[in-house]
Parts: C-alpha cells; structure tokens; sequence
C-alpha cells in the first residue's frame, strides 16, 4: 500500500525520485498516466491491469465508450526507474498537470500520485476536512 506524502523536484530531464518507501510496491516496471484533479497517476503493473479489467465489458459500439478508452490509452505510459530511483514523467503529462520544477508526492493506497507543489495547494484549499469527506462518501 502507497501511503505518505513527499516533496522532491523534477530535473533538467523531466525526472524525478520516487521515494525509497514506494519502490518495492511499485515494482520494477510500471505504468504512468494522466491523472484525474491535474495529476500524474503511477501504478504497478499488476494493479494497473486488474483496473483495466472493468472496463472489458464496454462496448465499442458506443461513442462514450470509444472516447474514454481513447482519452484513457492515450496518456497510458510504461515506465521504470533508474538505479538511483529516478523515473521520466512524459512531457506530454507534465504540460497537460503544469508540472515544473517542485512536486509533492502521495501516496493513496494502491497508486502514487505526483503533483506540482502549487497545483496541489490550490486543490487542498478546496477540500473539506476529511470529517466532512467522511461523511459524504459514496459508492459508484
């Protein structure tokens, strides 16, 4: 399980260090992605393939459907470390979350999120504290 929150920042290369913590559950080879709230989303390959599955019942025969896998498979990367826990975040994904120089990095139980520092300050204004969050969960 991913869990905590960490500050580090992207290089000159677009890369940046995933916490010591996190890098055994990641595993060695693993899938970066857009993220829905501006941010990145870094699974594990096995959990990333399990989530997929519920999506193999739609039909492609429905417009909605053939977008959101498009959307979906579009920003999908496959992705490993260097030997000093470093991963290239795709341009393409840094751009579209305005991710820049600084980075907050949480972890969120089964996924890692990565988030510029000031997006996410933005977002954390906006949110409830987490007794009201709790008392408004639902079920899809």
């Amino acid at each position: 399980m991913f869990m905590g929150l960490f500050k580090h920042s992207i290089d000159s290369n677009g890369r940046v260090i995933i916490p010591s913590k996190m890098r055994d559950e990641l595993g060695k080879d693993f899938i970066i992605t857009r993220g829905y709230d501006r941010c990145i989303y870094v699974y594990n390959r096995e959990t990333y393939e399990k989530k997929l599955e519920q999506f193999d019942d739609l039909p492609d025969t429905v417009l909605e459907n053939r977008k959101f896998e498009r959307e979906m498979f579009l920003y999908m990367n496959e992705a490993n470390m260097d030997k000093n826990g470093r991963v290239m975040l795709p341009e393409m994904l840094r751009d579209m979350m305005d991710i820049k120089g600084d980075v907050y990095i949480i972890g969120v139980r089964k996924r890692i999120e990565i988030w510029d520092t000031e997006v996410y300050k933005n977002y954390k204004a906006t949110v409830a504290p987490l007794e009201e969050l709790a008392n408004n969960i639902k079920r899809a």
